[in-house]
């Protein structure tokens, strides 16, 4: 998998566009940012486009709803990852018995 699919659950369809943002740990401009407009309850797929490449290392994509332009409150998500070389995977185990996943 080049391009990991991230999905997000919404409960009601918030006021303000979703922004999301692709970064590295210590590097200051994002890789990718793009604004959303949530248009319905439910899961919403986020894939990351084509011309964006990932290299083995660390990640953190983060969403951003702001609350209101008055208010400086916001609701976030913070997902942090790690691309690793394929080598390293034995397919013959779960993603959690090669260290990948966990809660």
């Amino acid at each position: 998998m080049e391009r990991p699919t991230f999905m997000f659950w919404w409960d009601e369809v918030p006021s303000s566009e979703l922004e999301i943002s692709l970064t590295q740990p210590f590097v200051a401009n994002p890789l990718w940012q793009k604004k959303i407009q949530v248009k319905k309850e439910g899961i919403l797929k986020l894939e990351l486009p084509q011309d964006v490449k990932l290299e083995d290392g660390n990640y953190v994509l983060t969403g951003n709803v702001p609350c209101s332009i008055q208010d400086d409150s916001s609701s976030f998500v913070r997902i942090a990852f790690r691309k690793v070389p394929s080598e390293e995977i034995d397919a013959s185990k779960s993603a959690a018995e090669n260290g990948i996943w966990f809660d």
